[in-house]
């Protein structure tokens, strides 16, 4: 089944449409060609015709060369035709496929525009249900609120096949598999700007495409709803390093100056030899603490 607002961007382009006119008109020229026998199929059956009759009759007809010839010229003007035909919808069919191709940008770039106005329309109906999210409590409440749910429940409904759109046209962008991979891993930064600050409800929604009353209320007044450039521009959301709306921390250097170094530890017990040609005896400068007692004291 298509999708009514992919339908309408792309016909609201008019190079897509005029190339999906085309393709639609050499289907329904192919649609037409009846056929028939081919070349030498008409010949061949020209020929046992004569020769069947022949041989109940007798007759041999004189001009049996001119009916095949012409059987024959009859059959390649069919085969000729009919590949001319389907060889005019493969190409018109192809060029129909590479404009749409080409306009994934731009209907991205619709798809945007139809968002924003959307919400824009649900914002008032939404303000009118003053807080009720579910049908129990807009049948409860009455008069405006019940006609307000309505109205936003039938915007949802909008808003989930429009969101349908914006995710089939992203996975259309490149490889299938890469970017149908990258969108359904990183979902939430499809649907919204800041994904952290989405609530659970809403993210359940939005993974399964399908939004009620409660989630969508939520993206009219509080959400960021967001229709990506291409799936870099996916990836890069999803891989990005999240800045937080802080001060910054001023983190300051201090310059410790280097203290010289101390004179080693030079004990009684381990003064070197006084050999005579060395440079002296070492004077010590340290002395043994007292020891650890060696038991527990009591």
């Amino acid at each position: 089944m298509s999708n009514p607002y992919l339908t309408e961007a792309y016909a609201s382009l008019p190079h897509v449409a005029e190339a999906e006119e085309r393709a639609k008109k050499a289907t329904e020229i192919k649609r037409r060609f009846r056929g028939g026998l081919g070349a030498d199929a008409a010949r061949n059956e020209v020929i046992k015709a004569a020769i069947d009759a022949f041989r109940t009759s007798g007759e041999w007809p004189e001009d049996i060369g001119t009916q095949a010839a012409d059987a024959y010229a009859e059959g390649l003007a069919r085969e000729s035709e009919r590949l001319a035909v389907f060889e005019l919808e493969r190409i018109t069919a192809g060029n129909a496929e590479a404009a749409r191709d080409d306009a994934r940008y731009d209907v991205l770039g619709l798809l945007r525009e139809r968002q924003e106005a959307l919400l824009e329309g649900a914002r008032k109906h939404v303000e009118a249900l003053k807080g009720v999210t579910t049908a129990e409590g807009a049948i409860e409440a009455g008069g405006a609120a019940l006609k307000a749910f309505k109205d936003v429940t039938d915007a949802a409904r909008d808003y989930s096949t429009l969101r349908a759109a914006v995710l089939q046209t992203l996975k259309s962008m490149g490889d299938d598999a890469e970017a149908g991979n990258v969108v359904n891993v990183w979902r939430l930064h499809v649907e919204f700007e800041r994904p952290s600050d989405v609530p659970e409800f809403v993210a359940e929604n939005a993974r399964t495409g399908r939004y009620d009353v409660a989630s969508f209320a939520w993206v009219v007044t509080s959400g960021t709803p967001h229709v990506p450039a291409d799936v870099a521009d996916v990836r890069e959301s999803a891989t990005a390093v999240e800045v937080y709306d802080e001060p910054p921390h001023i983190y300051a250097s201090y310059e410790v100056p280097i203290q010289p170094p101390r004179p080693a530890k030079v004990y009684d017990y381990a003064r070197p030899l006084d050999i005579g040609d060395g440079p002296g005896t070492i004077k010590p400068n340290a002395t043994m603490a007292d020891p650890r007692p060696s038991s527990p004291i009591f």
